[in-house]
């Protein structure tokens, strides 16, 4: 191997869990779903509207994998992230806070596949996953 590559990866995924609401509190979102969050935004530190919101509070939790782990692993992190909360995700949704996934995955190679696996918690409460690839 030459200098550097043996830092090559060929593929990475990143799941997020976004909670946003124009009066999020990030430090009391954390403390119930005992957390630390990867990023947190105070309502008007943001520059991202949300509905009426013209900057809504975030709180994002996130999982990253690199290969040889599968894209796969990050959707079954989300799903038992969410499922080990359920109640407090239905709660947030119940309040009218917006709840979504987003999964990314970045790939050096041509062919990645994986299964999609089952998420059920997510589906019974009605929180949308988003699936972005890029390619390098």
């Amino acid at each position: 191997m030459g200098c550097g590559e043996d830092h090559y990866t060929a593929w990475k995924a990143i799941s997020t869990v976004r909670v946003c609401h124009p009066t999020l509190n990030p430090n009391h979102l954390s403390k119930i779903l005992k957390t630390t969050p990867s990023i947190t935004y105070w309502p008007g530190e943001s520059k991202i509207h949300r509905g009426e919101s013209k900057s809504a509070g975030y709180w994002c939790a996130e999982k990253r994998v690199d290969y040889p782990i599968r894209p796969d692993s990050v959707i079954r992190w989300t799903e038992s992230f969410v499922s080990n909360r359920e109640s407090i995700f239905y709660e947030l949704l119940s309040e009218g806070y917006d709840v979504n996934v987003y999964i990314a995955v970045f790939s050096d190679i041509l062919a990645l596949g994986f299964d999609l696996p089952p998420t059920p918690t997510l589906w019974k409460l009605g929180i949308p996953i988003g699936i972005e690839f890029f390619a390098s």
